[in-house]
């Protein structure tokens, strides 16, 4: 098989990385691999979606490794993604699928689930709502950049917290803010897990998912800022979300 991995710029991913690690494996199984950045996309004047100059429906597979919130130029991320719809319209099986990507380009999609799967949560640049969201919260609250990754620009509030004013001036002058509802157990932190085609992904009698529990003295569950992945029990409460 062909296999085409799209990165965010045109460097090779660090080893460590997991679209290192799927690319090393797929070549391992004697697969044809080629990475190339989502700048390199276009469409010739035939029609064709190509990357690199070759026509995209040339590969068996793109999986698209891209992160906006990862890069200065999001609207870069974008119009890829209305290329590779296209492509996959066509026949070319892109994943992603490239409009659940665009769908769940920030962390807005999250509002759309059930009220009983997620934090009461409010978006807003008005810093008045988002204060006033916060005294609804005797627990505690956690505001974050709509569009961010890897843990940065989360701050965790309290009610009266001197340092509420400091946090929103600087994430509501660059965007959009998420505020949500800190939830019970949040500083044991999160667990992700891998769901294809909506079922948990089971690999050797193993659910494949992850728990990563911050370090200490630190909110963040994020590895980037030193949370410790380890193994996932998952529960009732997994398998009803």
């Amino acid at each position: 098989m062909r296999i085409l991995f799209l990165v965010n710029g045109t460097e090779v991913p660090k080893p460590e990385t997991t679209t290192a690690m799927l690319a090393k494996a797929a070549k391992a199984r004697g697969h044809d691999t080629t990475v190339a950045g989502i700048r390199t996309l276009g469409r010739s004047d035939h029609g064709s979606i190509t990357v690199l100059g070759d026509p995209v429906d040339g590969y068996d597979a793109v999986f698209v490794r891209t992160n906006p919130a990862r890069s200065t130029s999001a609207i870069h991320h974008v119009e890829a993604l209305d290329l590779l719809a296209i492509a996959a319209e066509r026949g070319t099986p892109v994943l992603a699928e490239p409009n659940g990507l665009r769908a769940a380009r920030t962390k807005l999609f999250v509002t759309e689930l059930p009220e009983s799967v997620r934090p009461r949560s409010l978006v807003s640049r008005t810093r008045e709502e988002l204060v006033a969201f916060g005294d609804t919260c005797p627990d505690g609250w956690v505001v974050k950049p709509l569009s961010g990754t890897r843990g940065r620009g989360v701050f965790l509030l309290s009610q009266g917290d001197p340092n509420t004013a400091t946090a929103l001036e600087q994430l509501t002058d660059t965007g959009w803010v998420m505020a949500q509802e800190r939830v019970p157990g949040a500083s044991d932190g999160d667990v992700r897990l891998i769901l294809i085609d909506g079922e948990m992904l089971v690999v050797g009698g193993h659910t494949a998912a992850v728990r990563r529990r911050p370090k200490r003295g630190e909110f963040r569950s994020n590895v980037h800022v030193g949370a410790v992945p380890e193994p996932a029990e998952i529960t009732d409460a997994h398998r009803f979300i």
